[in-house]
């Protein structure tokens, strides 16, 4: 191969954002036939068109390639705009003050049913912006990021409180707090549906991020819900279903086979993953999702530090958040089941060995040994499924999980481990969390890397 030019299996390797570049400048393409020799030119859109898929297989007839000098200006060009990104991302002390001492201090020493009540106030607080005409992105966005992250504080405080009351005491308060919660985060959500550029409302959240679990928690909240939005999209305008099920043998089915040895590989299909096919979530799923995201990381708080502060790093303390938040969300009878394993289980990782194991800690809990189960899927969209040890997976944790990891391996508001930019970030979560380990979904993954370029 002459040096000068770079095969489309590099791009796919170099950066996910490259090949919709190459899209938008409509580039020619060098094919070489490695049969025949024989060598032709043909547009990028024009392949794309006929096969949205092609530049994802490995053809034993045809090589593509592209001019190393293209390929050179875009990674720099998407360097500079990740460079741009970070030089825009701001730690604003006083804001952290503000969010950390005073509220959190403050809301401990409170009485609960003044919490409540100041809950309400937030709720009135995104109705008005709701209902109110021109309202700017930065109103929407502090907004946004007050009501979630008070929400979020209050919901802490007051769990760790009723878990020392009786049922009769505590379901006076987690009554009001849980609906209260769940008509809030609908409120929000509308705000959230609107057509509103992502990477530039994304950006404004990023740059009044402190790196604490609070702050995670809000950006994790927002781009899961969105990137929710953008799969129901495909699905219904851009026949996503159709298009992984033709692609699905020669780009995902070998991946998933070991997840699911006992099918036959020529027999696995697309309804094996997603189990009754993909498909767009309903209105009320999707408010019950979005409920878990902005409560995922609640068994976390207690440990605010562990991120942040001058202590090292303990995987401990880490892997317990998840168990800690289901345990929490589920006492008392507070939040729904499904509501609750979105916090439960979004580090499962399929079941990788790296993953923090409640699924397998609830096989063994009923006495079944994980290497006899037979589940027939990898994702459901039913929890019941999973509690019946039918599928690995339960949706809204698949989609999580990867919001999840992104959000934390590019905030540069860490202290533990330097932050990439998302040009390397999704590079490495390629190669970490779907090459080397089947960790988290391929096929959810290629959506979210379109989702955010789509802006």
């Amino acid at each position: 191969m002459s040096t000068n030019r770079v095969s489309l299996k590099q791009v796919r390797k170099l950066d996910e954002r490259i090949f919709p570049e190459l899209l938008k400048r409509n580039c020619t393409l060098s094919c070489q036939n490695g049969k025949s020799q024989k060598n032709k030119r043909i547009s990028i859109n024009a392949l794309y068109d006929n096969n949205r898929g092609f530049w994802l297989n490995d053809s034993t007839d045809w090589s593509y390639f592209v001019p190393l000098e293209m390929i050179e200006s875009i990674v720099e060009d998407l360097k500079l705009k990740d460079l741009e990104r970070e030089k825009r991302l701001t730690i604003n002390e006083a804001h952290i003050e503000y969010i950390m001492n005073r509220e959190y201090s403050t809301l401990v020493k409170v009485g609960r049913e003044d919490r409540i009540h100041a809950l309400s106030g937030a709720l009135n607080q995104i109705n008005r912006v709701i209902n109110s005409r021109g309202v700017s992105l930065k109103e929407k966005t502090d907004v946004l990021l007050e009501v979630s992250s008070y929400s979020y504080l209050v919901n802490k405080i007051t769990l760790d409180e009723v878990a020392e009351l009786t049922d009769e005491d505590a379901g006076k308060v987690t009554m009001k707090l849980a609906r209260l919660t769940e008509k809030i985060i609908n409120s929000m959500t509308k705000v959230l549906n609107e057509d509103i550029k992502e990477n530039t409302f994304l950006l404004s959240l990023v740059e009044k991020s402190n790196g604490v679990t609070l702050r995670h928690m809000v950006r994790t909240f927002i781009l899961s819900y969105r990137f929710v939005l953008f799969f129901n999209h495909e699905i219904t305008k851009n026949s996503l279903a159709s298009h992984m099920r033709a692609k699905f043998n020669e780009s995902f089915r070998h991946w998933y086979s070991s997840l699911l040895p006992h099918i036959p590989l020529e027999d696995l299909t697309l309804e094996n993953v997603f189990k009754g096919g993909m498909r767009a979530i309903p209105e009320k799923d999707l408010n019950v999702y979005s409920a878990g995201f902005l409560l995922h990381d609640i068994g976390k708080q207690r440990y605010i530090d562990y991120y942040e502060g001058d202590e090292d790093y303990d995987s401990r303390k880490v892997e317990a958040h998840a168990k800690t938040g289901h345990r929490m969300l589920l006492q008392k009878r507070v939040y729904s089941e499904e509501i609750a394993a979105i916090a439960g289980y979004h580090h499962e990782y399929y079941g990788h060995e790296s993953g923090y194991g409640y699924y397998r800690e609830l096989c063994s809990l009923v006495n079944l040994d994980k290497k006899y189960l037979r589940q027939d899927s990898c994702i459901s969209y039913n929890l019941k499924d999973l509690h019946r040890f039918s599928t690995l997976s339960f949706l809204p944790a698949k989609f999580l999980e990867i919001v999840d990891v992104y959000d934390a391996i590019t905030d540069p508001g860490r202290s533990y481990k330097s932050h990439l930019d998302a040009f390397d970030a999704l590079k490495f979560m390629r190669e970490e969390f779907i090459v080397r380990n089947k960790k988290i979904d391929p096929i959810l993954f290629e959506l979210f890397v379109r989702f955010l370029q789509k802006d």
